[in-house]
């Protein structure tokens, strides 16, 4: 029969907090689990707030770079590729 883990901390979902936690906990000491029933990171990091603001402040570059907003820079044949 398999021996059963035994932990000091379950943490429970793996959005940044908890990663934080877990790691925190393992770096004084203790025996620590974290459980996540999809993606590391939550949906904050892999498909909400993060790359949302990636995708936004991409095309506000673009757009100011296409229109020649950025104070001291010049720039020709803007393309973008999504």
């Amino acid at each position: 029969m398999e021996e059963k883990q035994k932990y000091d901390l379950v943490v429970i979902g793996g959005v940044p907090a908890g990663y934080t936690a877990a790691v925190k906990a393992a770096e004084y000491g203790y025996h620590t689990a974290l459980v996540e029933a999809d993606s590391l990171g939550g949906t904050c990091l892999n498909r909400g707030c993060i790359p949302t603001k990636t995708l936004l402040y991409s095309a506000e570059l673009y757009e100011k770079l296409k229109n020649g907003r950025i104070p001291g820079v010049s720039a020709e044949n803007i393309s973008c590729s999504v």
